[in-house]
């Protein structure tokens, strides 16, 4: 059966909230006495391997936002420019580096990097790895009810990674920045059409609401991510996974996470906005100053 649009949205942003946390550092150093807390978040953010993935974050970003959004072809390639740039792997890594910074606790990280320093934690790195390549992405949806096939002790480890890693919340906090940050930059950018923008928020609303009811489809399908991408992992050390991330240092470390993410996102949207409202009023007075054929002749 073929999916719509909006079950390809949900699995295209669900496939990258779920791939950011399920990306481990692999080989973290326990830290040193003398590092700055920037060295010590620094550490911890390039061990986690997101810096590789930055592309293809801005990638299912922009693949998440509704055609109609753009006015044509051409302006959806511009606004993927826009996007990288606004998402840029330095960019990116500034703002998460100041999420981290604003309630930083050390011990907590710490142990972040300790927990990934480990056997598991290493092994976690390596499963995950190219986890946001379009080839894995594919994989992962062609894997979409992968969670059935398994028995009902190791789905509730899965649906306790889910839920202590709230991927669904980040599913819908990212989509929500992403699209009132595309309504805002779009109003700010040309106010004359505002009539427009006001479309632009209640059709986007509508994709947020749909979202919500979707909620139990999506949580079978972040379930079925993490079960694929660790197939390989008993279910002791699956366990041991789980408990770790219940823990108050990984929830600490998810939530500065959390934090940058949506701020990226929205910052990406208002980038986006602003460009594609140029474009239309630009694509306007050119249809206008258009000499008007005279159909009498």
């Amino acid at each position: 059966m073929t999916r719509g649009p909006m079950s390809l949205r949900l699995s295209i942003i669900l496939m990258l909230a779920a791939a950011f946390h399920l990306i481990a550092p692999v080989g973290a150093r326990s830290a040193r006495p003398a590092e700055t807390d920037d060295q010590m978040v620094q550490r911890a953010l390039k061990a986690s391997g997101m810096t590789s993935q930055m592309a293809a974050f801005s990638d299912a970003l922009l693949a998440a936002i509704p055609l109609e959004v753009f006015p044509d072809e051409a302006a959806r390639n511009e606004a993927r420019s826009f996007f990288r740039a606004a998402l840029g792997e330095e960019k990116l890594s500034a703002i998460l580096l100041q999420s981290c910074k604003e309630s930083l606790n050390r011990d907590h990280l710490q142990r972040v990097l300790e927990f990934h320093q480990s056997r598991l934690g290493k092994r976690v790195g390596q499963l995950t790895e190219g986890t946001l390549s379009p080839a894995s992405l594919e994989a992962m949806r062609e894997q979409r009810h992968f969670s059935r096939t398994l028995d009902k002790e190791r789905l509730d480890i899965l649906e306790r990674i889910v839920r202590s890693e709230q991927t669904l919340e980040l599913n819908l906090s990212m989509l929500s920045a992403l699209f009132h940050g595309l309504a805002e930059g779009a109003l700010v950018a040309s106010p004359s059409q505002a009539e427009r923008v006001g479309e632009l928020r209640r059709r986007l609303g509508s994709i947020e609401a749909e979202m919500k009811r979707e909620a139990p489809r999506t949580m079978e399908m972040a379930v079925s991510v993490f079960a694929y991408t660790y197939r390989q992992l008993k279910d002791s050390e699956l366990g041991e996974l789980a408990s770790y991330l219940e823990s108050e240092p990984a929830a600490w470390y998810r939530d500065a996470v959390h934090r940058g993410m949506t701020q990226a996102a929205r910052r990406a949207g208002v980038a986006v906005g602003e460009l594609m409202a140029q474009l239309r009023e630009r694509s306007d007075r050119q249809g206008a100053s258009r000499p008007r054929q005279n159909k009498n002749k």
